[in-house]
């Protein structure tokens, strides 16, 4: 099932749905900054894998929270974030990040409020 504009599937209809999310982990004058680079969500830490796992803590809260209130269609649709009905095989690294920055790729189970590192 593909979303559709002005429906918000229930989580038993997202069983089979994953989004891709990257991570990009930098330095900041000495702390991490961590940021969901589909949904502009952020979050910072002590190492990079700290700062990672913050903003993957809370891009879940604000997806399952975006959920409640029927809005996933319409942030997935303005922020080009494609839904897919499968888990993907390859995922290839966006060339506009930067090399020296840490950047993990997350595939994220729309039924279930964990994810699944790729």
């Amino acid at each position: 099932m593909s979303l559709m504009k002005n429906q918000s599937p229930t989580s038993d209809e997202r069983h089979d749905e994953y989004i891709v999310l990257t991570f990009r982990a930098y330095d900041d004058e000495g702390i991490f900054v961590a940021e969901c680079l589909e949904l502009g969500t952020a979050s910072q830490g002590d190492t990079p894998g700290e700062a990672i796992a913050m903003a993957h803590e809370a891009t879940v809260m604000y997806l399952s929270a975006a959920a409640d209130l029927g809005e996933l269609p319409r942030i997935f649709r303005e922020r080009n974030v494609r839904v897919l009905s499968a888990v993907p095989h390859e995922i290839e690294l966006r060339a506009s990040v930067h090399a020296d920055d840490i950047v993990k790729l997350v595939v994220h189970h729309l039924g279930r409020s964990a994810a699944v590192p790729a």
